[in-house]
């Protein structure tokens, strides 16, 4: 991790020059953003007795999802930058139940049902620093507003995952499952590229974990491709593509995961 971070910073003081001469006259500004990201799962649990690998499409996730919550909000203060995602998500297995017979006769019967849930939040926080600011590249008038920028940033990623499964045998219940949480520091880059005076090209990616202890994953990384278009000065539109990869080891459990799919956003800018 401090490795990554020198070269981040030393890119920040090499580029930083090159950032407007007004940014320290800029106004605030901030947007709050709802978004809808339509993501599959792919998993690989290695345990000490094998491994199981999983594909759960987002067909198959929406039908058992019975909450869920996604937004995002940023500031900007001149070349400073504070962004905070949070996206939650609960989803409910179908109910199982089965009559077991047990005696010489099939006399004993013992009744059992299973109910599974599981409960997901990720919230990210992340401060970020403007290193540079140039006209677009496919710029040929110097009264052409197009810009391309260019920021690093640095923060954390906070997991919760908590499985409910519960088993009931007759008058006895027990739930099987415990909460896992983690936390994963992250250092990133985002640029953003104007393609024409309301339409914006967005790519950004980070890396983060780097195993520290049982305080964070094994490793992590995110990549986010998307185009934004302002509908007004207050208005919005996203559409985009997301990945969000973990590998992390816990206990006898050794567990990559990762989430990718298509979204789409509205935010209000003010």
């Amino acid at each position: 991790m401090r490795s990554a971070t020198a070269v981040c910073l030393a890119l920040a003081l090499c580029i930083a020059p090159a950032a407007r001469a007004d940014d320290s006259a800029a106004t605030a500004r901030y947007e709050l953003i709802a978004y809808i990201w339509g993501t599959s799962l792919a998993q690989k649990i290695d345990t000490g007795e094998g491994q199981v690998s999983t594909h759960i499409s987002f067909s198959e996730l929406f039908e058992h999802l019975s909450g869920a919550l996604q937004v995002h909000g940023r500031g900007e203060w001149g070349p400073w930058s504070v962004d905070v995602d949070g996206m939650y998500a609960k989803l409910r297995g179908e109910n199982q139940s089965k009559t077991v017979r047990l005696g010489p006769q099939g006399g004993i019967q013992i009744g059992a049902e299973v109910k599974s849930r599981l409960d997901e939040w990720i919230v990210e926080v992340t401060g970020g620093y403007r290193v540079f600011e140039v006209g677009s590249l496919f710029s040929r008038r110097p009264s052409d507003s197009r810009r391309v920028r260019g920021e690093v940033y640095l923060g954390a990623r906070y997991w919760s995952i908590d499985p409910k499964i519960t088993v009931q045998v007759n008058a006895t219940r027990v739930r099987i499952g415990d909460q896992t949480e983690w936390v994963d520091p992250l250092v990133g880059l985002r640029f953003g590229i104007d393609l024409s005076s309301t339409v914006m090209m967005l790519i950004g990616g980070d890396v983060g974990g780097f195993d520290l202890g049982n305080y964070s994953s094994e490793f992590t990384w995110s990549q986010i491709t998307s185009l934004s278009w302002r509908v007004s000065d207050s208005m919005k539109l996203y559409v985009g593509y997301k990945f969000l990869d973990v590998h992390q080891n816990s206990g006898d459990l050794d567990t990559r995961m990762q989430t990718r799919g298509p979204f789409i956003a509205a935010g209000y800018v003010f």
